[in-house]
C-alpha cells in the first residue's frame, strides 16, 4: 500500500485503478510483471499459482513514473525508483517494511530537498472555524443572488425614479 501511494503522490493520479478484483491483478501484473520465481521466490509453491496463467511480461513501473516534470527536471530519481520498486515488490519478504524504507541504504530519504522541521513550516488558519467571539454566518434560504438586487424594495433600481 505505501509503494501505491508513494507512487501516486508522484503521479498525482491513481497508479492502478482496477473495476474488480480480476482487473486490479491484471493491472498490477501489466505494471509490474508476470509473478514468477525470480521476482517472487516459492511463487510455484502458492496454494493459487497453478491457475494463474498470464503472459510473461516484464515490468514497465519506470516508464509509468514520469521521468521529467514540466522543468525538465526529474520527478523521481533513480534513489527514489529504487525504493519505489522495493515498496511494491511482489515478495513480501524482498518487499521493503516502512522501518526498512527509512533506514534502507538507498539513500531516498537523504536527497534533496531535506525535511522540514514542524516549527519551520507555514501555517494557515482552518477555512473551518470561526473567530472566537463571531457567529458562524448560515446562508439564507432566499435567494441573495443577482437577482435580488432588482427586488421592488431596492430604490436603487425603481422605475418611479
Amino acid at each position: 500500500s505505501v509503494g501505491c501511494f508513494f507512487a501516486e503522490l508522484l503521479l498525482q493520479k491513481p497508479l492502478m485503478q482496477g473495476k474488480n478484483e480480476q482487473d486490479q491483478r491484471d493491472k498490477i501484473v501489466e505494471l509490474l510483471g508476470t509473478p514468477d520465481e525470480d521476482n517472487w521466490p516459492n511463487f510455484n509453491l502458492l496454494s493459487g499459482a497453478k491457475h494463474v496463467r498470464y503472459k510473461k511480461k516484464q515490468s514497465v513501473l519506470r516508464e509509468k513514473i514520469p521521468l521529467y516534470s514540466y522543468t525538465g527536471d526529474p520527478t523521481l530519481s533513480d534513489r527514489g525508483y529504487e525504493l519505489l520498486k522495493g515498496l511494491l515488490s511482489y515478495s513480501p519478504k524482498q518487499r521493503l517494511s516502512a522501518r526498512e524504507s527509512l533506514l534502507d541504504e538507498i539513500g531516498y530519504f537523504d536527497e534533496a530537498p531535506k525535511e522540514c522541521k514542524p516549527e519551520h513550516m507555514p501555517t494557515y488558519p482552518s477555512s473551518h472555524e470561526v473567530p472566537k467571539g463571531q457567529k458562524k454566518r448560515v446562508r439564507s434560504p432566499v435567494d441573495t443572488g443577482a437577482a435580488a438586487a432588482f427586488d421592488d424594495d431596492d430604490k436603487r433600481f425603481s422605475r418611479d425614479q
